[in-house]
This record gives structure tokens, sequence and C-alpha cells, in this order.
């Protein structure tokens, strides 16, 4: 990172894409707030299209450093990138990418989630999974890389009481 304090700039090593820096509490007052005023499920559709535009962002940004190199290694990126910037931890168990047969399905483990703590925190235990700019952002990342049209479910999550926040990724239409 660029960092310009007598700016009051960051930006992305080498590039000018500008970044923000904000607080876990910080996004889980938003997260709060929408839910309060929108109701969860207008809020949770505006963080998932949040992640999703992140996702694609990042990708995008990305793409010129992996240009020409295997398509799994610029997938693989993504799941860096949120480590770096502290938002989660990504265990991928499974990638399987085939670009010639359209076939994508990869599977995985979301540890750390600032989601978790934040719902936790601030709304208590969900019903349903909570981590939303995660899935999002998977989503969008991952439809960005391989030119295929790809949602992330999360099949389980800890801010509903489960063991482990697990993640799935497939084409829509499987």
């Amino acid at each position: 990172m660029d960092f310009r304090p007598a700016e009051g700039r960051i930006y992305a090593r080498g590039t000018d894409r500008r970044l923000v820096i904000m607080s876990a509490d910080a996004m889980g007052a938003l997260r709060t707030e929408l839910v309060r005023t929108l109701g969860l499920d207008a809020a949770r559709g505006v963080l998932v299209r949040y992640g999703y535009e992140c996702g694609q962002a990042d990708a995008r940004h990305l793409a010129e450093r992996y240009r020409g190199e295997d398509l799994r290694e610029w997938l693989r990126a993504g799941p860096a990138m949120h480590a770096l910037n502290g938002v989660v931890l990504v265990e991928l168990e499974g990638l399987e990418f085939e670009p010639d047969h359209g076939h994508f399905h990869a599977t995985g483990t979301w540890r750390h989630s600032y989601e978790v703590e934040a719902h936790l925190k601030h709304l208590g235990p969900a019903r349903e999974p909570t981590c939303w700019t995660l899935t999002g952002y998977a989503s969008g990342y991952a439809s960005t890389v391989t030119g295929l049209e790809i949602l992330c479910l999360e099949a389980q999550c800890a801010g509903r009481g489960d063991q482990d926040c697990r993640f799935e990724l497939r084409p829509v239409e499987a």
C-alpha cells in the first residue's frame, strides 16, 4: 500500500486505486442501521450487492497481474486479498474449474469473519447466515475471473450458531 497521510489518501501500491480503511465496528454499526431502517432482507440485499461490487473491483484490479497465468492463481488471489484486508481467513478446500466446459465449483471455510463478529455484537445470533458481503464478494470475484455467472451460498454460519462458516460457489444455472 502507498500511504499518503499528508494528502489523507491510501492507494494500492503502484496504482491510482484509492483505498479506505474502516473499522469492523463501523461496518457493524452500518449493518445495524441498514437492518433497522430497511429490514433484514433489504439490508442483506444491499450488503450482498456491495460485496459483489468489491469482488468485481478487486478481480479487475488484479487482472493485469495474472494475465497469461493459470486462472486458478487469479481465483486464489481473492481470498488472499480478504486476509490481507482483515476481512476473513479463507480456507479454500475444493476448486474445480474447466473454462472450456463452463464448469466451476469451489468449497471452503471462512474463519474469523468480521461479519459474524459484527452481527453477533450488534444484532445478536441470527436465524440465517450472516456473511452477506463475503458471499457477494466471492460471487463477484469468481464471476469476473471466470466469465461465468457464479453464485456463492453460505451453507453454514457461525453467526447462527454453526461451528464454522462454510461456503460453496457454482454457476447460477447449477
